[in-house]
């Protein structure tokens, strides 16, 4: 998204052509084996400011309500609170989320600074 005016937003030409190529995926299946066999030709450096240009696009382009409601990333219960961090992960509970942390950690900092304070 652009802002093209006080709180005003519409869509960039790069999230114009990914919603238009996302409606006329077919084969779902075979579009995720052609994204793994792109990523997988990335540098490191690559894969990581492509997550995290990904992760910004879905947050910020309302695609949540095209989701099912989420579920806890650690027990699988409908959740309700997300990482405050990077907004991807959810979770039923706070407890959930401390047990969950040491997981989603690497994951949650490669979002939401390209992986810099994953290398510490």
């Amino acid at each position: 998204e652009v802002e093209v005016g006080a709180g005003e937003f519409a869509c960039s030409p790069d999230c114009t052509f990914f919603c238009i190529s996302v409606q006329s995926i077919r084969d779902w299946k075979r579009f995720a084996l052609d994204v793994v066999a792109a990523f997988s030709r990335q540098t490191d450096e690559e894969k990581k400011e492509e997550i995290s240009r990904l992760a910004n696009l879905i947050s910020s382009a309302g695609f949540e309500e095209l989701l099912d409601e989420p579920k806890c990333e650690l027990c699988g219960k409908d959740a309700e609170k997300r990482c405050s961090r990077c907004k991807t992960a959810w979770y039923c509970s706070r407890e959930c989320q401390l047990a969950g942390w040491k997981k989603h950690k690497p994951f949650c900092q490669m979002v939401t600074d390209g992986g810099a304070a994953a290398k510490k």
